[in-house]
């Protein structure tokens, strides 16, 4: 994870762990959405991976799944 270096303290000290703070959070909350992204198109993403191994075994003249 992305995390800005300080630099001793100083005025600038609480910019830099509001940023890290907000950063942080911003990257959490990605991920989570990927991760509820593919979870509610999981079935679909199966179908479609077992399509292409089917079509590539078709491709290269092995039998079917």
């Amino acid at each position: 994870m992305s995390k800005l270096v300080k630099t001793g303290g100083g005025p600038n000290e609480s910019l830099y762990d509001k940023y890290n703070e907000r950063l942080s959070s911003a990257i959490s909350q990605r991920g989570a959405e990927a991760i509820r992204h593919i979870q509610d198109n999981r079935d679909l993403l199966l179908r479609y991976l077992v399509l292409r191994v089917a079509q590539r075994r078709s491709d290269a003249g092995q039998e079917e799944v």
